[in-house]
């Protein structure tokens, strides 16, 4: 449940215990490998615009319930009704 950035889908789920390896190295390196740098400097409007276009994703909040499930509901109101 939560969300999730579909760039870095583990990241809030999982975040690193130093922030600024997020922040500055794993956006850096993600500009970098595509091509965003400017002969290895990213510049400081680049990552910016990079963290504008993260798309964030509401996560399902709810369960599927199977019929089984369903089922035990059904004969546990029976003996109560």
């Amino acid at each position: 449940m939560g969300y999730e950035i579909k760039e870095f889908p583990r990241i809030l789920e999982r975040p690193p215990v130093e922030p600024a390896d997020f922040t500055y190295g794993d956006i850096r390196n993600r500009i970098t490998a595509e091509g965003n740098d400017d002969k290895g400097t990213v510049r400081y409007a680049t990552r910016r615009q990079f963290v504008a276009n993260l798309t964030f994703i509401q996560k399902s909040n709810h369960i599927e319930i199977d019929s089984t499930v369903d089922q035990k509901f059904i004969k546990e109101k029976k003996k109560f009704c």
